[in-house]
């Protein structure tokens, strides 16, 4: 039997999403990051404003070099990995976003870490099936043996 992720909470009743899903919901938390990073702490109504009249035109740049640490480069990264079914890797990038795109995100991460536990959980069961199934491996066979030499035997 396999326990639950600890974390799960309320994602049990929910259900982990599907990578699709995933991948479908990722462009509005991306831009909900972005978004919060580009917000200043002090910004009138204008800069609000113009905030969001920015946030109706997203252009963002398709490739990025592996060493850029950039918040763009990071959330491309996310979206290409989401993408490919790489959950992990979605997840290794989540922990390097910056506190306030980490926190627009927060539950969107949460349900990539839903599923990573899920399709972990699911590998396992496998390979345990698969153990039970093949019962004992059999035993490798080694070269023969040479023969003693006739004075020895």
């Amino acid at each position: 039997m396999i326990a639950a992720p600890a974390s799960g909470g309320t994602r049990m009743q929910e259900g982990a999403p599907a990578p699709q899903e995933l991948a479908k919901s990722f462009r509005k938390v991306a831009d909900a990051m972005l978004d919060a990073e580009a917000e200043a702490p002090n910004s009138t109504l204008m800069d609000r404003l113009l905030s969001g009249a920015r946030s109706i035109v997203r252009v963002r740049k398709a490739g990025h070099a592996a060493d850029d640490a950039s918040l763009e480069a990071i959330i491309g990264r996310m979206e290409a990995a989401v993408k490919d079914g790489r959950l992990a890797e979605v997840l290794a990038n989540a922990k390097k976003l910056p506190p306030k795109a980490a926190l627009a995100g927060e539950d969107w991460v949460k349900k990539v870490e839903a599923r990573q536990a899920v399709e972990q959980a699911m590998a396992e069961v496998e390979a345990q099936l698969k153990a039970s199934l093949g019962g004992p491996q059999p035993a490798l066979q080694s070269a023969p043996k040479a023969a003693a030499p006739e004075g020895k035997r």
